[in-house]
């Protein structure tokens, strides 16, 4: 219940505005959670087998609990199903701590954590039909999907007109146990009627939040709603955490390691190469997003009772398997400083590369005689404009146009080479802008657009010399 009051939350503070940049990124969730199952899968059966004699050589390993998930497909993919999965309970307080809601990189981890609990129920309901105990005919098959997609959208659709009007009489009413009650019931009751027709109770949630959002309401059932939030998803906690049995993960404290490292590594490499190089989001912003969803999920424990169940999972395994999960989640926080850190490393090192890859084509430009250095003339006529104008400013401006070439002829040898422009590059940038605009303001106003600059209005300090 504290998970489905977080998601009713989180959609409570959905705008269309937000809503829009969600959906630009379902498709990587998409991806992650299709490709995620896959490459588990296919690495469990394929490349497992030929890895692990070589990796029992240096790791301990109980072949009794990892060679069944070896050999056994379906319980490949169950494995491989509940990796996949992330943690919203965990994930979603991270963004909200960190101020990165409104950033690419916290609406691209919220819609894959979203597209991850809508995947949920598609999951459960594979699962059974894998292991051969679910619906076999395709008529029965045909009915669960009907139910999971007319069916909901026919409560989301009669719910965005009678939320507003129930919420409207409950207001009129003026008693805050009223409107609280309310709050509750919408939120459960939208979660119970998903899991009617197939979907998790936290997709139900969230899409209640999502049609009140634009309420005269919102504040206030978010205001109320949030101390339930807070106990539930205590209680949520300290039950995850009774299912951890100590005495197996010491005894199998090899295997449990070996583990929780390999699905970490391949979530977050896969959600990197996606994020990175498919999704539009640049690498500081895909490690972020990787970081952060490489742990495992609440909804894994559902998976694996419902192995449990159809007789899938060993009991000794499942409980391996569940301590695996707990322990992925707890580090998540840490996982949150690690994307943070890690993030803005890998910012400042593509801001450096491209302020290079600038510096390289003013450098280009600015050397006329393609001889590899940028002589004194070479970079006096770039910066006026040749026609002889090197000498319009005067003495003060020759003064300024030494000073400036002192600045990047770092080793001052009289000529300025392509490295020391690279780390001049602000510099030359700054005198250049400075020489336009006064020029600009010279000649009556006229517009010239500054080498490199954005075509911006610059302001121009009141003691600025021409170069």
């Amino acid at each position: 219940l504290g998970i489905v009051f977080l998601l009713f939350t989180e959609g409570l503070q959905l705008s269309p505005d937000r809503l829009l940049k969600l959906g630009n990124f379902f498709k990587l969730g998409l991806a992650q959670f299709i490709l995620t199952i896959a490459a588990i899968t296919a690495a469990n059966l394929y490349l497992g087998p030929q890895v692990l004699p070589a990796a029992e050589r240096f790791i301990l390993l109980d072949d009794e609990l990892v060679r069944p998930i070896l050999s056994t497909p379906v319980l490949a993919f169950c494995l491989a199903g509940a990796g996949a999965l992330s943690s919203s309970a965990f994930v979603l307080p991270e963004l909200k701590q960190r101020g990165w809601e409104e950033r690419a990189d916290g609406t691209a981890a919220l819609a894959v954590l979203l597209l991850q609990d809508i995947a949920v129920a598609p999951l459960l309901v594979l699962l059974p039909l894998v292991a051969g105990s679910g619906p076999q005919g395709s008529a029965e098959l045909g009915v669960l999907v009907a139910k999971a997609t007319f069916g909901f959208g026919g409560v989301l659709v009669a719910g965005s007109v009678l939320l507003r009007q129930i919420f409207s009489v409950v207001a009129a009413a003026r008693s805050s146990e009223t409107f609280v009650a309310a709050t509750l019931l919408v939120a459960i009751g939208m979660g119970v009627a998903a899991d009617a027709l197939g979907l998790s109770t936290t997709t139900g949630a969230f899409a209640a939040g999502v049609l009140l959002a634009g309420s005269q309401y919102r504040q206030q059932i978010e205001a109320d709603i949030k101390p339930f939030e807070g106990i539930l998803l205590g209680i949520f906690f300290m039950t995850a955490g009774a299912n951890l049995d100590p005495a197996l993960c010491v005894a199998e404290w090899p295997t449990l390691l070996s583990g929780i490292l390999a699905f970490l590594g391949a979530k977050l490499g896969l959600l990197f190469g996606l994020g990175a190089f498919a999704f539009g989001l640049t690498r500081a912003e895909a490690i972020r997003v990787a970081l952060l969803l490489a742990g495992g999920g609440e909804f894994a424990f559902v998976v694996f009772k419902l192995a449990e169940d159809l007789g899938l999972l060993p009991t000794r395994l499942g409980g391996l398997l569940t301590a695996s999960v707990i322990i992925s989640m707890s580090l998540t926080p840490l996982l949150g400083e690690l994307a943070e850190f890690v993030g803005d490393q890998v910012e400042r090192i593509d801001a450096n590369q491209a302020a290079d890859a600038r510096a390289d084509e003013f450098f280009d430009v600015i050397d006329a005689d393609g001889n590899g250095t940028i002589e004194r003339e070479e970079l006096r006529r770039y910066l006026l404009g040749g026609g002889g104008r090197a000498s319009e400013g005067g003495e003060d401006g020759n003064a300024s146009f030494a000073e400036l070439f002192a600045q990047l002829d770092l080793n001052g040898d009289g000529v300025i080479s392509r490295d020391e422009l690279r780390r001049g590059y602000v510099d030359l940038v700054l005198g250049e802008q400075r020489s336009a605009a006064l020029q600009d303001a010279a000649a009556g106003g006229a517009q010239r657009e500054p080498h490199g600059a954005g075509g911006g209005e610059l302001a121009t300090a009141p003691d600025a010399v021409v170069v």
